[in-house]
């Protein structure tokens, strides 16, 4: 029978710093399941990578337990000594029905840094597709990661989690309404736009009235405008297109040329997976030449702006472990909703260890049946029910026949 493993290193249990370094860009956790497969141990792989987490999913038939493998190549693949880290404390191990309810509360948002926020569904959507490109998924996984989705997606519509949520990005919103008190007519480079948490963010930027929304794009430049860029003029061009479903407009400027963009902005938030800082303090501090009150957003692992900049006169930066401190005020509100969410999941979670089980144990049913219909021939019906009845009250603890019992006799057929 499949065992479930699930290897775990999230917020809660590292650093940002550490965090950074075991999260994955999409070609890079295509090429981790990948690894993982090659392990003859390793049935089947997923990787779910996110910001604020990497789950490393595998199944195996196998007697051994095959964590130390999974952290073996995790650790190999993020280019990381074990003598850096103490793995027993960042690495946190689900395994079997433990590891069914940690996935499934992960899809719905439970455990995310900001309780019930929805993007983590799609990213494991996401990460279940590409697995499955990869043949990294059987009919074991198939049916766990469509169930764990099929849960979320209830939670969504059956509690009042989805109608509160907040994500990183709406938090961001927050703030900075708070700070501004009204965003009418102010302007905000967003660096990172193509990403997927930049691609949210530009969405929510473009939904608040009156913001005037500014992108830096690297490439799709003509070569006219290149050439102006040459000559140190200023480069922006109107863009029209389908963000997340909806036709968006804003302004475009030139990523090479943000700098001379910033002194204009009152907000900038960052969020690639450079290497390298996108925003650098002293370059950052030459550019801002007129004196405003400015926000600097740092949604980024590893971080995208030097944490210098919070040193900056009538500036704040917030980065995610600021973002951390404002999710848990939000989360305090939505402990309650998230207690109905739980015992929503833990229906779809029985269901499916129960229909698992059940599948899993299909070869053994059929030769039981065949057994009592052999007997049943012999000896006839009621002979070989009372047969199997006895062997399984002699087979079983008093405790386990008592429950057997107690499900027959409930039974309608």
């Amino acid at each position: 029978m499949s065992s479930l493993y699930i290897l775990s290193i999230n917020y809660k249990s590292t650093s940002n710093d550490v965090l950074s370094r075991f999260s994955f860009t999409k070609d890079d956790t295509r090429l981790l399941v990948r690894q993982l497969l090659e392990d003859p141990e390793i049935d089947e792989a997923c990787v779910v990578s996110t910001c604020n987490r990497t789950e490393v999913c595998c199944s195996s038939e196998g007697q051994e337990n095959i964590f130390a493998g999974m952290l073996e190549k995790l650790i190999s693949f993020a280019g990381v000594s074990p003598d850096e880290l103490d793995t027993e404390s960042v690495f946190w191990r689900y395994q079997d029905e433990m590891a069914v309810r940690h996935l499934f509360e992960v899809t719905a948002g439970l455990k995310s840094m900001i309780l019930g926020e929805d993007q983590i569904l799609g990213q494991v959507k996401n990460a279940y597709e590409m697995a499955s490109e990869e043949g990294g998924c059987g009919k074991f996984f198939h049916t766990l990661f469509q169930k764990a989705l099929a849960a979320a997606k209830k939670v969504k519509t059956d509690t009042s989690m989805s109608k509160r949520s907040v994500s990183v990005s709406t938090l961001s919103f927050i703030e900075a309404k708070k700070f501004f008190n009204d965003l009418s007519g102010k302007k905000i480079l967003i660096i990172g736009a193509r990403g997927h948490m930049g691609s949210i963010i530009l969405k929510n930027a473009l939904d608040i009235p009156g913001l005037q929304v500014f992108v830096t794009l690297r490439n799709d430049w003509p070569e006219d405008k290149n050439r102006l860029a040459e000559n140190g003029e200023l480069v922006s061009a109107p863009r029209r297109e389908r963000v997340h479903g909806s036709v968006t407009e804003y302004t475009a400027v030139m990523y090479q040329q943000r700098y001379l963009w910033a002194d204009d902005m009152d907000i900038i938030v960052s969020v690639t997976r450079s290497p390298h800082y996108t925003l650098t303090y002293r370059e950052l501090k030459e550019s801002f030449r007129t004196k405003k009150d400015r926000l600097l957003f740092d949604l980024a692992l590893p971080n995208d702006i030097s944490p210098e900049c919070r040193d900056m006169e009538n500036t704040l930066l917030y980065d995610m472990d600021d973002m951390k401190k404002l999710a848990e005020h939000n989360n305090m509100e939505k402990k309650q909703i998230a207690l109905q969410a739980g015992e929503l999941l833990k229906e779809y979670e029985e269901e499916f260890l129960k229909d698992e089980t059940l599948r899993q144990s299909r070869d053994d049913l059929d030769q039981l049946k065949e057994k009592l219909e052999g007997l049943a021939e012999r000896k006839g019906f009621d002979r070989a029910l009372d047969t199997l009845l006895y062997r399984v009250r002699d087979d079983s603890t008093e405790y386990q026949f008592r429950q057997l019992m107690k499900v027959l006799r409930e039974i309608e057929i």
